[in-house]
């Protein structure tokens, strides 16, 4: 069984292995000698004792192979009459793997639509440009990318050895926006260092810097994986393992369950994991000012002065990504796992909470837009009073009648102070 790093959640994610009718032999016979035999139809292993021959497929016995396998306590492997393969999955795949699967992909639909709501409510609302705005906004973009192609992914494919060019694209693309995702925290952790804890003047605005870090610096990132390890994004290879079930030996070829990278998960996870700990530096920091800030005005034990802390600690998190340093260690325990899936599968809920609707800025734009639309019925009202008065007041030219005109020419005034 192969392992191949997840995306989303850094776990060490099971495939499934297809072993060919082969002779399997017990690793614990120290042979001198041993070959392996690979041809289209099986895989052997041959040493000075004569091999344990597994039935062929051509017998039809499904049950004598499977109780061939068990004398030999070998559990994890099944035979598929289908193909003559055998398949062996991952003892330590469990039920809670499916699950968190299925979490995922039911959080991140979620959370792809407030992102959608937040990241449309940025740009169409009369918010005023800042550097922090222009931050959101394309955080909230790489997050939504990263997670739409995810879904496609684990949805989409039904066999990624039928296009295994297009999954070598997916690849590419995913490692690509996942760590954007990455990057675009770390540009939300500096600006806010500058603008918290830096009070005083920065320069310029730093909207292209912020643009290149963003967006470049993966793409720097992903081209020098491709060019020192090129095999890293090439789906296209055919993954062998040798396996050891219970007193056997087989060599198969691995199934991807996901357009995910070849090779040690630390080409992703080793940057991912630089990231993570300069924002854990910011959060601190900025946390420890607000604080100063929010006791200077409240008082230290004032309640109120924890609720706003406790706004400010949950309203980092999704900016700042402290929560994903969880992902490095799910595999000590499955609650762990359910932890990282539940905090970080729905941070797009989350920015819409703390950062569009609690934000005073955005909820200043929306109540003068609201504002707006209420006034404009009446003023289309008012202007269509006064085009009914001047049509009254010509009227009363015309027939020469002073009370009449005096009339009109006071509902005019009074449509002036409207």
């Amino acid at each position: 069984m192969t392992k191949a790093t997840s995306p989303s959640l850094f776990t060490e994610d099971t495939t499934v292995t297809n072993i060919p009718p082969q002779t399997a032999t017990d690793p614990s016979d120290k042979a001198t000698s041993q070959d392996n035999i690979t041809s289209a139809n099986s895989t052997a292993v041959y040493n000075n004792r004569s091999p344990v021959e597994i039935p062929s497929k051509d017998s039809n016995l499904a049950e004598e192979k499977t109780q061939f396998l068990e004398s030999n306590n070998c559990f994890q492997l099944s035979f598929d009459e289908e193909t003559g393969d055998y398949k062996y999955r991952n003892p330590a795949v469990t039920k809670h793997d499916a699950i968190l699967d299925n979490m995922e992909v039911v959080l991140f639909s979620i959370s792809i639509v407030a992102e959608v709501f937040s990241l449309a409510l940025l740009m169409f609302i009369r918010v005023q440009k800042s550097e922090r705005i222009f931050v959101h906004k394309n955080l909230l973009l790489s997050l939504a990318l990263g997670q739409l192609v995810y879904i496609v992914d684990m949805k989409l494919f039904k066999s990624r050895d039928e296009h295994k060019v297009i999954c070598s694209i997916v690849t590419a693309i995913q490692y690509y926006l996942h760590t954007t995702l990455y990057t675009w925290m770390l540009v939300e952790g500096i600006n806010l260092y500058l603008k918290v804890v830096k009070i005083f003047g920065t320069g310029d605005k730093k909207y292209l810097t912020y643009f290149l870090l963003g967006w470049g610096i993966p793409a720097v990132i992903v081209g020098l994986v491709a060019t020192i390890k090129p095999y890293t994004f090439d789906m296209t290879i055919n993954l062998q393992e040798n396996i050891t079930c219970g007193s056997l030996q087989f060599t198969g070829e691995v199934i991807r369950n996901r357009c995910w990278i070849n090779g040690t998960s630390w080409t992703y996870k080793g940057p991912v994991l630089a990231i993570l700990l300069a924002n854990v530096v910011v959060f601190v920091i900025v946390l420890r000012v607000s604080y100063g800030k929010i006791s200077a005005k409240y008082g230290k034990t004032s309640v109120e002065a924890m609720k706003k802390e406790l706004k400010s600690i949950v309203a980092l998190l999704p900016l700042l990504g402290v929560t994903f340093l969880l992902g490095f260690f799910i595999d000590f325990h499955v609650a762990v796992a359910y932890a990282f899936v539940s905090l970080n599968s729905n941070l797009g809920v989350l920015f819409f909470i703390f950062h569009c609707v609690l934000d005073d800025q955005v909820r200043d734009a929306v109540k003068k837009l609201l504002q707006k639309k209420q006034r404009i019925p009446k003023f289309q009202q008012c202007q269509q009073q006064k085009k009914t008065n001047v049509r009254n007041h010509g009227n009363a030219k015309q027939t020469g009648d002073p009370k009449a005109s005096r009339v009109v020419m006071a509902s005019n005034e009074r449509g002036q102070e409207v």
